[in-house]
């Protein structure tokens, strides 16, 4: 039986698009000798193409509707899009709990979705957020004592400051301090990343590795815009200022790899993404175009959101015109301001027989949605209706946007697949991205000037990176049609491990040496039971600062 070690390391959100260009420039030493030696190519993301469901997809080799999660939110057939989601909701078999199963040791960090840690044959040590607002706890691991070792050792000061200094103000900064506060936590969560990973591999024995280089995605949000001369926001100047700051953060990271890579040996060695990415120019108002047809209605028809009273802190009121107290801190008072309700709030569901959600349209089918009015006849007729209007929407400037449309069942499958999106559409490019405001007076918004997010990666030309290279890859080979669900099924064959028979993902083999092949004929199982998990639900305050978060990189309106 084959006992070849396998080592992952993700650079989220990496893109060729970046790299090969750099490695031309010879900027990156560590990934050009890597593909040099090694095999790489595309590697296919899921729809969405966001880090839920792609990352979860890498490490079960399912598709969504086998584990049960398509966003970062749950069930989106609440008009509310549900509640923040976590690890514990995966339900499917992780690669490290399969691992466990024949008792290899594993070493986790900073893989996303990971919180809270799973009980595994090994170490695991989870991030909690790039942003974590008010939260105490910057990480979580398994076991449990090891969090207390890592956060003196590493994060103890300087990480947990600059966390809060940005999340907590990251809405009020100025677009200048805001940009460079995300530099400066970008280099630092790189920088803290490899040095927890090549603590752990010194300090534990290990038969498979995963490790995720986070900022490269983070990062690519904030500072594509600056690289793109067509962009509504670029200039000479911010280009001057922030043109290469995504270049240089995949220059930490390839200084990183190399210092990682040098504690391998005799393993095999994959570095892929979860998707690619590029710039934003507009937000398309997916809710005002329902509205446009006729799909969607206002309560009361109106045009505008209404006046709503709040409660706020006096102390807050007082400090506006420099009134500084220890006084009244309990004391709220109510103020007059514009509140703007969530969309599903201003709807009028007996009126509306489809609504946009964060990645695509969903039908008001009656006896699902809580107000349903669809009946199950017609319900194909208008999916099939709206599919054609999305394939008729123009920008403002008359150009066809939309690539691909899809109703759900033809891109998932598995007992989940009803908790789906109904209809999920792709743009050509990352030009555009959905909003669910219900007001705005326009279908299309080109990107405001004061805003930071300036690149996303939803569309359906955003491939991720794979690249391979170890004592069974046969060099200069090219992968090809590679899908991110393959990655785990691959990895348990390499490892001389079974594959679990309702795994989506398929072995690759293409760039395999032939006597190893010959030698190691897969092995398939039975799927097993889903891995038991703790009482571990989030807290408000962990939810809030999540959503928030999603808020500042543009995934939540």
């Amino acid at each position: 039986m084959n006992k070849n070690k396998v080592f992952v390391i993700g650079i989220d959100g990496g893109t060729f698009d970046i790299i090969l260009p750099m490695i031309e420039r010879g900027e990156l030493p560590t990934i050009a000798s890597f593909m040099e030696k090694g095999v790489w190519g595309n590697l296919c993301s899921t729809i969405p193409s966001v880090t839920v469901p792609a990352w979860i997809s890498c490490v079960t080799g399912m598709n969504p509707g086998k584990f049960g999660l398509f966003y970062f939110t749950g069930n989106s057939h609440f008009y509310d899009e549900g509640c923040i989601q976590d690890a514990t909701k995966v339900k499917a078999k992780s690669i490290w709990h399969l691992l466990s199963d024949h008792q290899k040791k594993s070493i986790i960090v900073n893989v996303p979705f990971t919180v809270p840690p799973a009980n595994i044959h090994g170490v695991m040590v989870a991030l909690r957020g790039l942003t974590v607002g008010s939260s105490k706890k910057l990480l979580s691991t398994h076991p449990p004592e090891l969090e207390e070792q890592i956060m003196k050792t590493f994060f103890l000061d300087e990480a947990i400051h600059e966390f809060k200094r940005f999340s907590s103000a990251e809405g009020r900064l100025t677009q200048e301090v805001a940009l460079n506060r995300c530099i400066e936590l970008g280099s630092i969560i790189t920088e803290k990343t490899r040095d927890v990973c090549l603590y752990l591999l010194k300090k534990y024995d290990m038969d498979f590795f995963m490790s995720v280089f986070r900022s490269t995605d983070w990062l690519q949000h904030y500072f594509f815009g600056y690289t793109d001369p067509h962009h509504p926001l670029y200039t000479e100047e911010l280009f001057k200022r922030y043109g290469n700051v995504i270049q240089k953060e995949y220059q930490r990271v390839d200084s990183a790899l190399g210092d990682i890579l040098n504690e391998v040996q005799d393993a095999t060695i994959i570095l892929l993404s979860d998707h690619g990415g590029g710039p934003l120019y507009s937000y398309f108002y997916a809710n005002v175009w329902l509205r446009q047809k006729n799909h969607l209605k206002i309560i009361g028809n109106r045009t505008k959101p209404s006046l709503h009273w709040e409660k706020t802190p006096l102390t807050k009121c007082l400090s506006k015109i420099g009134v500084k107290t220890k006084f009244f801190q309990n004391v709220k008072i109510p103020v007059l301001r514009k509140i703007l309700n969530p969309a599903y709030k201003e709807i009028d569901w007996s009126r509306t027989t489809a609504y946009a959600t964060a990645i695509g349209i969903n039908i008001n089918l009656k006896g699902r949605e809580p107000c349903g009015i669809v009946s199950e006849s017609d319900y194909d007729c208008i999916c099939e209706k709206i599919r054609d209007e999305l394939y008729q929407l123009k920008d403002n400037a008359g150009r066809e946007i939309i690539d691909t449309v899809y109703r759900r069942e033809e891109i998932y499958s598995g007992p989940y697949v009803n908790e789906a999106t109904d209809i999920i559409y792709l743009f050509k490019d990352t030009h555009y991205v959905p909003q669910l405001d219900v007001f705005y007076p326009g279908i299309f918004q080109e990107i405001p000037l004061n805003t930071t997010i300036t690149g996303q990666h939803i569309s359906s030309k955003v491939d991720g990176i794979i690249m391979m290279k170890g004592p069974t890859i046969k060099p200069g080979s090219k992968i090809n049609d590679a899908h991110i669900m393959d990655i785990t099924p691959t990895i348990l064959y390499l490892m001389g491990l079974p594959i679990p028979k309702n795994m989506d993902g398929r072995i690759l083999t293409g760039f395999l040496k032939e006597e190893f092949i010959a030698k190691n004929p897969p092995v398939y199982s039975d799927p097993g039971e889903l891995p038991h998990w703790e009482n571990a639900d989030m807290t408000q305050e962990e939810e809030s600062m999540v959503k928030d978060q999603l808020k500042q990189l543009g995934y939540l309106s």
